[in-house]
């Protein structure tokens, strides 16, 4: 799980996100906080198919022996596509 953990931590270093927990792979273990607005984020994940959860003020990624680096590569995929989508500007209403 620690190599999965390197792929995770990877990433999200690449799309500007940062990760609560630490960084030391030795210190790591199975659960994983990305520094994500919650309020924002868990329900695209939900609508995504990815299960995350709220924890310490970001979304906690949690690894099992089942979890590959297919998994972590479609939950970067989500979290980029979310990314955009909570940043896009919201589109203003015309003035009369």
């Amino acid at each position: 799980m620690l190599a999965l953990g390197d792929l995770l931590v990877e990433h999200p270093d690449a799309l500007g996100v940062s990760v609560v927990d630490p960084r030391v792979r030795s210190r790591r273990n199975h659960i994983y906080v990305l520094q994500l607005p919650v309020e924002r984020c868990a329900d695209f994940f939900a609508r995504n198919d990815e299960r995350v959860s709220p924890e310490r003020g970001g979304i906690r990624v949690s690894l099992a022996m089942f979890n590959t680096a297919d998994d972590i590569e479609r939950l970067v995929e989500v979290n980029q596509t979310g990314l955009r989508t909570i940043t896009q500007p919201a589109a203003t209403e015309a003035s009369d």
